[in-house]
């Protein structure tokens, strides 16, 4: 139903701001708002009223807005923002109490977990915070306010109290994820995410967790700063999602966001051997670390419908992977991409440029290793700083941290910690790396082979690639030349 179609009251509407992206570069997929469709599914199980307004998927959102809160009425409206977001979180809060001075807004996500103190120092229009996971804390909340109950003790929140700003120690006990409703997908009007081609073979296509958190301590990483342990979701009740995903939605293909899907070995075995047993008809794929995969996994995973995995390689000597505490070698890269392309399954990879304390040298090593490799993808991303990570703590302590503006942190803008290299510099190697990877003759064959047995798909991949590659250092180069 179209949340606009008619007039009713509501405990919490559930919003997330248009993403920030730079101006220059082609955006291509909206996928769902997997975060807050858990935290409306689990306040709804409370007895609690939601609905969900994700500002990514339609025009003049803001427009749209002021609209959707005359019709729903909500007491509560709960926003979730990254570090790029944050500024357009405070002005969703700020139209909020232009409209209705009464109705209590609460931020959360990662930025807001990072730096709960600075957030509300920041910005004035949020009346909570919620850091770390939100769904006990936002449901207590809700309720206590609801009764005019005192807040002061409740676990993961921040608030002010006059001009202090007050933060509550952290929640102790977080709820399993098997005991989490199934994610309130019946919120969203699911035609309207439709992801980048590279990450989808049939449509409707949704994200899906099995996991959430990562073991690892990436010095660049920001996923410790909401999750500072991995938790797993059984396998039975993966499959179950997925099952009750085709029964009521009709949906078949899947794009697991965990940040490293195959560490638990024998958990992903059993979740493939289900899918295989249970002859489910799905497409999937999803991300994992180069010393997380085997060739006999990944001939499982192939024949329970993975078709991509996402590879972090990052650096391309050992000394960049050293810097960022990365803990994975080149040779266990190497091994990760020969195996996957010999289990028939593409790879997509990322790699790190700008790496503090990086040389302009080891940044062509860096380019250099992503052709020797050869990838079905390759993406390479200028590092940015996020508050909370080590890397950030750490510019900030030695004063290298150059810009605090929040919305200049999209991957592909210069970077935002003194590395000693102009920005000129960077984005130069940036071109390079792109242009040096996908138009040399190994990879155009790589890919002319791959549209021969996938044309449609796979064309239109590819021509999404190279539009994005050509459009944003078209312009990119003119912005910065002028």
């Amino acid at each position: 139903m179209n949340i606009l179609d008619s007039k009713k009251k509501i405990d919490v509407l559930l919003t997330q701001p248009p993403h920030k992206q730079d101006e220059n570069i082609p955006y291509f997929g909206k996928e769902i708002p997997l975060g807050i469709a858990y935290l409306a599914a689990y306040l709804e199980k409370q007895g609690i009223t939601t609905e969900i307004f994700d500002m990514n998927v339609c025009y003049n959102p803001f427009q749209l807005y002021i609209k959707i809160l005359d019709n729903l009425n909500p007491s509560f409206v709960g926003i979730s923002a990254f570090t790029i977001d944050i500024i357009k979180a405070n002005e969703i809060a700020k139209l909020t109490k232009n409209s209705n001075k009464d109705i209590v807004t609460i931020i959360g996500g990662v930025h807001a977990t990072a730096l709960p103190k600075e957030t509300l120092e920041e910005f004035n229009y949020f009346d909570y915070l919620i850091y770390g996971r939100g769904e006990v804390t936002l449901t207590e909340l809700v309720n206590k306010l609801k009764s005019k109950e005192d807040v002061s003790s409740l676990e993961g929140l921040a608030y002010r109290e006059g001009n202090t700003v007050k933060i509550n120690a952290p929640r102790k006990k977080i709820i399993s994820l098997d005991e989490l409703p199934f994610p309130a997908r019946e919120k969203l009007e699911l035609v309207r995410y439709k992801p980048h081609k590279q990450k989808y073979k049939r449509l409707p296509n949704t994200g899906i967790i099995s996991s959430i958190g990562c073991p690892y301590h990436c010095s660049y990483c920001s996923v410790k700063i909401v999750h500072p342990q991995i938790f797993f979701r059984s396998a039975k009740k993966v499959v179950e999602e997925i099952k009750d995903c085709v029964r009521k939605f009709g949906i078949r293909d899947f794009r697991f966001y965990d940040d490293c899907f195959s560490f638990d070995r024998k958990r992903i075995v059993e979740f493939c051997r289900l899918i295989v047993d249970e002859s489910l008809d799905i497409s999937w794929n999803c991300v994992s670390r180069v010393d997380c995969v085997d060739f006999e996994l990944l001939k499982l995973m192939k024949e329970a419908g993975c078709y991509l995995i996402s590879y972090g390689i990052d650096g391309g000597t050992d000394r960049s992977l050293k810097i960022i505490n990365k803990r994975t070698t080149l040779d266990q890269a190497r091994n990760a991409i020969k195996v996957t392309k010999r289990a028939g399954i593409e790879s997509s990879t990322s790699f790190l440029i700008g790496i503090p304390g990086q040389t302009i040298g080891e940044m062509n090593a860096t380019i250099r290793f992503a052709k020797e490799l050869s990838p079905d993808l390759a993406n390479f991303y200028i590092l940015k700083a996020y508050p909370g990570t080590k890397i950030y703590d750490e510019a900030k302590i030695n004063g290298k941290l150059q810009n605090k503006h929040w919305d200049k942190y999209f991957m592909q803008g210069p970077p935002v910690v003194e590395i000693g290299i102009s920005d000129e510099e960077i984005m130069r190697l940036l071109k390079k790396a792109y242009y040096s990877f996908y138009f040399r003759p190994r990879y155009i064959w790589q890919r002319i082979k791959r549209i021969l047995k996938s044309p449609i798909r796979e064309f239109a991949v590819a021509w999404d690639g190279a539009k994005m590659v050509s459009g944003y250092f078209k312009k990119r180069t003119k912005k910065l030349s002028s």
